[in-house]
């Protein structure tokens, strides 16, 4: 008996009791009145519980259904403080437009520090730092464990004799353009 009752209101409705509540909000910001895009738009219960959230569009306007009774809108969106509006009550039937102004509010963010190694332009045209990193293997420290120092003209034991800067590899005779 209970679920035919309840069938029966669902199917003819008590006015209020079904029907949804409209509620047309428009956000915008408070010194320009531009729309706000995706500012999140939530309607919550008037203990806090959240009912329904949404975004609003590119025109800061959002559409939303609630049942009759009474609730909050809240707004939030980076770069604004978030706002609570007062209880609102919504009595069966009744569909509320409302417009939302956010006042800009800046951002602090914590401090960064930039550290920057100053390089020489000659030596990175040159190819020096690549072979610093390892990219040739030429300076590479770990190729020879007996030098601490396997830099041009230096030798430690067992390291192959160094190739001149400005030299091709099995060739002494020419220079750069050899």
């Amino acid at each position: 008996m209970g679920s035919i009752l309840s069938l029966l209101v669902l199917s003819f409705g008590l006015p209020g009791l079904v029907q949804a509540q409209e509620v047309w909000a428009k956000v915008v910001d408070a010194t320009n009145d531009r729309p706000i895009q995706d500012a999140e738009v939530q309607i919550l219960y008037s203990w806090g519980e959240l009912v329904t959230a949404a975004l609003t569009d590119r025109d800061g306007r959002v559409f939303l259904k609630v049942p009759p009774g009474g609730y909050r809108i809240a707004v939030d969106r980076l770069g604004y403080p978030a706002t609570d509006t007062l209880g609102i009550h919504l009595a069966p039937g009744q569909n509320l437009t409302v417009q939302l102004k956010l006042q800009p509010e800046a951002i602090e963010l914590e401090g960064l520090t930039v550290l920057v190694e100053e390089i020489d332009w000659h030596l990175e045209m040159a190819g020096f730092y690549n072979r610093q990193r390892g990219a040739s293997g030429f300076l590479d420290p770990t190729r020879d464990p007996g030098t601490a120092a396997p830099v041009l003209g230096l030798r430690g034991p067992g390291t192959p004799d160094p190739v001149p800067v400005g030299f091709r590899s099995g060739s002494r005779t020419g220079g750069r353009g050899a």
